[in-house]
């Protein structure tokens, strides 16, 4: 059924993303991690000095 689909729709199959991109992109959301859990933590201490 997919392989109908892709026919009837003439899609193209995407390459890969490079290795560096998918390095970066791991980099990237780990950072978001570690700001998100840098807001939180902060965030508990503003609180706990209330």
């Amino acid at each position: 059924m997919l392989a109908q689909m892709g026919a009837a729709l003439r899609l193209t199959p995407t390459p890969p993303p490079e290795k560096s991109r998918a390095e970066l992109a791991d980099m990237v959301a780990r950072r978001e991690d570690l700001a998100a859990m840098i807001r939180a933590e902060n965030n508990r201490l503003k609180q706990a000095r209330l």
